[in-house]
């Protein structure tokens, strides 16, 4: 979707620790109801679920999470009336962080 922005690096040197961030800009965050992570080829594919409540106001999440190998990585936004948003990044690992 491109209502999300979805910052990573195209290559990671270390797969130990690949930085990502999450932004729904111009949305506010009462109209989310997750986000989700997902990395396919690691172990636990489900990387991160960050739920937003009437609290929230920005719909940001920033993490660095480990990748075994070069893989697709996926955000996925649960709205409120049940809509999914999804934007997918591949990035290139030079050196596993899993292994």
């Amino acid at each position: 979707s491109s209502k999300i922005k979805f910052t990573a690096p195209e290559i990671a040197e270390n797969g130990k620790v690949v930085p990502i961030k999450v932004e729904l800009p111009g949305i506010h965050a009462s109209k989310v109801k997750s986000l989700h992570i997902v990395t396919e080829k690691n172990g636990n594919p489900k990387t991160a679920d960050v739920f937003f409540t009437k609290h929230n106001e920005e719909v940001y999440f920033q993490t660095r999470f480990k990748m075994g190998k070069t893989q697709d990585v996926t955000a996925l936004v649960v709205m409120q009336d049940g809509s999914v948003l999804e934007k997918t990044k591949n990035i290139k690992i030079t050196i596993g962080g899993c292994g």
